[in-house]
């Protein structure tokens, strides 16, 4: 969420992918196009037309984010549910001379973590003073009810994050 409004901030035209009605005017508010069925027809609509896709899901959409892959685009994958395998057609990779980038902060060491919050605080702190990025709360659970917000924030069509109150014990 945060990617895309910061994307749609800096005036970059931006898709999300979406199953329902509720999830097109959920990604709308952020300042994004809805793109309904992605992987189905709504890829044709968007073939070889997107300048840089980031993947929260994984390696189950990485074909079709391929097919709307513009000529010189890029693919970030930040996160991957379930399977982490990536298969591609090397020759779509080839022609499109696309790049494909994992990223994570995990691994990185400590002067290039502090170099991301630097950019962090360069960037987007203003974007976030001037509320043009704006967290989404999907539902806020209290403490005595973390195993409910767990069950809650691993079922499918959550549209925000789900916080745990500390404060109402």
């Amino acid at each position: 969420m945060a990617a895309v409004q910061i994307a749609a901030s800096w005036d970059a035209r931006v898709w999300g992918g979406v199953r329902s009605d509720q999830g097109a005017s959920f990604v709308a508010g952020l300042g994004v196009r809805p793109a309904r069925d992605w992987g189905g027809t709504q890829t044709d609509v968007l073939a070889d037309s997107v300048d840089v896709i980031i993947e929260l899901v994984g390696g189950l959409h990485a074909r079709d984010n391929l097919a709307a892959l513009a000529p010189q685009g890029r693919m970030v994958f930040v996160a991957a549910q379930g399977d982490e395998e990536l298969v591609l057609p090397l020759k779509d990779i080839k022609t499109k001379r696309a790049t494909i980038i994992g990223s994570t902060l995990r691994r990185r060491g400590h002067a290039a973590k502090a170099e991301a919050v630097a950019a962090f605080g360069e960037e987007i702190v203003p974007l976030l003073a001037a509320r043009r990025v704006l967290p989404r709360i999907a539902r806020t659970f209290p403490a005595e009810r973390a195993a409910a917000a767990f069950d809650f924030m691993s079922s499918r069509g959550k549209q925000g994050k789900v916080l745990i109150d500390l404060t109402s014990r």
